[in-house]
């Protein structure tokens, strides 16, 4: 999937205008991987992992190949599109 975004976002020095999140390539590896990730930094989760806001922006930041930080300094509206993607992916 390809993101097309609103304007111009810079990221350490460099200026994107799309992100290219391949989703389609992930496998169910990629999916245990995140996971356990997300569940190391919060072990005392008990709810519907495919929902949670953290686990879909770790599943982002791992399609992606890129830090957090490319994504939480995103703009709110094109955060919430990718992360929203994500779940449409994971739950569609």
């Amino acid at each position: 999937m390809i993101h097309q975004l609103n304007k111009v976002y810079k990221f350490q020095g460099e200026e994107h205008t799309e992100i290219n999140a391949p989703f389609e390539e992930l496998t169910g590896l990629d999916y245990e991987i995140a996971c356990n990730q997300f569940k190391t930094l919060n072990p005392n989760f008990a709810g519907a992992i495919e929902l949670e806001p953290a686990f879909l922006t770790q599943i982002l930041v791992n399609a992606c190949k890129k830090p957090i930080e490319f994504f939480t300094g995103l703009p709110m509206n094109e955060y919430a599109k990718l992360k929203l993607a994500v779940q449409g992916f994971l739950l569609g």
